[in-house]
């Protein structure tokens, strides 16, 4: 498939390291490492395949980080009751202005 850019600083590209390590989350981590290969220069299949998940996802997860960049990386579904929210996750809604509210889908 066609490369897709995504250009990360240094200090996103470390958090989002930090969060696809220490997440227990399966599905977070795949995003972060999608996320992180793309970046890397990989093109959106490469990168499914390295992480065995469908191209078809790594489509969406880069999408979705070019829209909303790092917040996509976090789950949006509420319908699980109030979530507890990791300091990586705060310091990553801090860093781009953002509140838990606005990540809770419509």
């Amino acid at each position: 498939g066609l490369a897709m850019l995504l250009a990360l600083t240094r200090h996103a590209r470390r958090r989002i390291e930090r969060l696809g390590r220490r997440t227990r989350d399966a599905q977070q981590r795949v995003r972060c490492f999608v996320v992180l290969e793309v970046a890397g220069g990989k093109t959106r299949r490469e990168a499914a395949l390295d992480l065995d998940c469908a191209p078809s996802t790594a489509w969406v997860i880069v999408d979705r980080f070019r829209q909303w960049g790092e917040a996509s990386l976090f789950d949006r579904r509420c319908e699980n009751g109030t979530r507890k929210v990791d300091p990586d996750a705060e310091e990553a809604f801090r860093a781009f202005g953002t509140t838990e509210t606005h990540l809770r889908a419509a």
